[in-house]
């Protein structure tokens, strides 16, 4: 059984109850307490890749009449391996995600749909003329090699696109 799997029924990272699987959607799960969402490291390539309908449904679902949460100093832990996660800011969706880079991200109630609709606003070969410009930065009170690693990759799928929608323009 893959970490990814073992990922169901774990503990919710931001509130304790248990993380559901998405039937429809492989490597995602749901906590129906808080109404955040879990992606394994595939799902969470394709948030950032582009703009994913069925991931955008999930998110908006899970966090249907759920309070955003606040964020706080404190990491989250990975509920595959219960290491503390990486805190990510993604400044195009206002918002800060919690990453591990072996297994997934984990995206409190409306941030999965904000990053998505973030990132999907850039297109390949289309950089809108007043699109702010993505700046990576670690938190250095949580930082590790490994969870700083995914977010490196989210920062350079997105400069990538943006240096090839300015070569295409």
């Amino acid at each position: 059984m893959s970490a990814y799997r073992e990922a169901a029924g774990a503990p919710c990272p931001r509130c304790g109850a248990a993380l559901v699987a998405v039937k429809s959607t492989e490597g995602v799960w749901t906590c129906a307490d808080c109404g955040g969402v879990w992606t394994d490291v595939a799902t969470s390539a394709r948030v950032v890749q582009r703009l994913d309908r069925t991931l955008l449904e999930i998110g908006f679902s899970a966090g249907l009449g759920k309070e955003r949460k606040q964020h706080d100093a404190t990491p989250l832990s990975c509920p595959a391996c219960e290491k503390p996660m990486h805190r990510t800011p993604i400044q195009s969706a206002a918002c800060v995600v919690d990453a591990c880079a072996a297994h997934g991200t984990w995206f409190d109630a409306g941030e999965l749909e904000d990053v998505i609709r973030a990132f999907g606003k850039r297109k390949p070969g289309v950089m809108p003329p007043n699109a702010e410009p993505v700046v990576y930065q670690h938190d250095t009170t949580t930082y590790s090699p490994t969870a700083h690693f995914i977010g490196k990759v989210l920062y350079g799928m997105l400069e990538g696109a943006a240096e090839e929608a300015m070569r295409n323009r």
